[in-house]
């Protein structure tokens, strides 16, 4: 076992994206439920990857539809699961927080369509999962939810609502497993859409 890459030797788990409000992501790690115990090290339910606000989520490859003169050397390319297991998210949640100013919120809702625009035009046919994260620091801050914005925001973006979760900065633990089980259930989505390509070739 040991010639073998680390991507065949240890269990796959979801690899999600993660961009916005930076600070979060730490506090986000230390709250995510462990994974399976392998060799006495504990490894994550999720790999977390962390991505600059409008960074480029890694491309697609182009596929081929022409096979003249082109020789089949295996099912897979060298790199297919690496890439899958390590590089390419299969849900990129975006955080921010919606207590600005009216201008400077017209501009943040600009910069986070940008950014989805961005992630979806790299992705190709790669339908990455987006869940937007509206970020606040109390349960009880302003009892007022900013439904305007936020409906605003999903429907420019063209986000589902069911992709929409409220985290609640002052609940970690409760907001960070919330915001788990919504994610684990939209990559099993992605990976089942992903398979058929496979399956099928």
């Amino acid at each position: 076992m040991e010639e073998y890459p680390e991507e065949l030797k240890l269990t796959p788990v979801p690899v999600v994206g993660l961009m916005g409000l930076e600070h979060l992501f730490p506090l986000i790690e230390k709250y995510i439920s462990p994974g399976k115990q392998i060799n006495g090290k504990y490894y994550s339910s999720l790999k977390l990857l962390r991505f600059k606000p409008g960074e480029s989520i890694p491309k697609r490859s182009e596929r081929k539809f022409t096979y003249d003169g082109y020789k089949i050397e295996g099912i897979l390319k060298s790199n297919w699961m690496y890439r899958h297991f390590n590089s390419l998210p299969a849900v990129v949640a975006i955080f921010f927080t919606c207590d600005e100013s009216d201008a400077e919120w017209r501009t943040k809702e600009s910069n986070i369509c940008m950014w989805i625009e961005n992630i979806r035009k790299n992705a190709r046919t790669r339908s990455y999962r987006i869940v937007l994260v509206f970020v606040k620091k109390a349960a009880t801050q302003d009892s007022y939810e900013p439904a305007e914005r936020l409906n605003s925001l999903r429907k420019r973006a063209d986000v589902d609502s069911k992709n929409f979760i409220t985290f609640v900065e002052s609940d970690l633990q409760n907001s960070t497993r919330k915001l788990e089980k919504l994610i684990v259930k939209l990559a099993s989505d992605y990976y089942k859409e992903e398979e058929k390509p496979v399956s099928y070739t």
